[in-house]
């Protein structure tokens, strides 16, 4: 089996220069964000490709790149990093303690201090300092997706070379990758919707920025 390495930067740029330029691009945009967010297609999408992102990410890298368990570690200390930041934290995710302390509050319970807990109680959450945590997540999923078919592993060009490195047969190599690509798409769209309509150009700066951080980090410390 091939061992995959660490997301290094460098290998990356043009991944990371996409994102990057479409967060330039997007920056002029959100005029329609109360339109956008009440569409049920947008959460539809949003359940599918964000919440269960990591998922299809995970699947994806066990098919295409094989169980280093470097790559395993890194990718489950990222998830733990990811579920902290966006979902719980000894109670209200990071980014949420980041938006109340910067002003956010639940409008009909001052008690409550995170966005998800407001929401299902009825009530309105008005932002302070909103870090978009679809920029983060989708950013990552992203840059999973195109690690995984860089490092797939290696396939005979031929049937009468050696297939030391040939779990799966030809065919469904290229399922497997071509799967990968749609997925990539389709966090690629959502991410740009995410640009185009949500977030300032500020909160989504600071997304990508602790989602390529946190790859980053992780990579470089997880013991070889």
């Amino acid at each position: 089996m091939i061992k995959a390495g660490p997301i290094h930067i460098n290998e990356y740029v043009l991944v990371y220069g996409i994102l990057v330029g479409i967060l330039l691009i997007c920056a002029p945009f959100n005029r329609y964000n109360a339109t956008i967010a009440s569409s049920p297609v947008i959460h539809f999408l949003s359940k599918i490709f964000v919440n269960w992102g990591y998922t299809w990410c995970a699947i994806l890298m066990a098919a295409l790149v094989g169980l280093s368990t470097r790559l395993w570690l890194s990718f489950a200390v990222n998830g733990i990093i990811g579920f902290c930041t966006n979902w719980w934290f000894f109670g209200p995710p990071i980014f949420d303690r980041i938006n109340s302390a910067t002003g956010g509050y639940c409008d009909g319970d001052s008690s409550i201090k995170d966005t998800f807990r407001c929401a299902q109680s009825g009530n309105v959450w008005s932002n302070g300092l909103d870090i978009s945590s679809h920029c983060y997540l989708l950013g990552q999923y992203v840059i999973l997706i195109c690690f995984a078919l860089v490092n797939l592993r290696i396939y005979p060009i031929s049937d009468s070379e050696s297939a030391t490195y040939n779990p799966l047969p030809r065919n469904g190599q290229q399922i497997l990758r071509a799967l990968g690509w749609v997925l990539g798409t389709m966090f690629l769209a959502e991410y740009i919707i995410t640009c185009v309509f949500f977030h300032t150009f500020a909160e989504r700066v600071l997304g990508l920025f602790f989602g390529v951080l946190a790859i980053q980090a992780i990579t470089l410390t997880t013991p070889k």
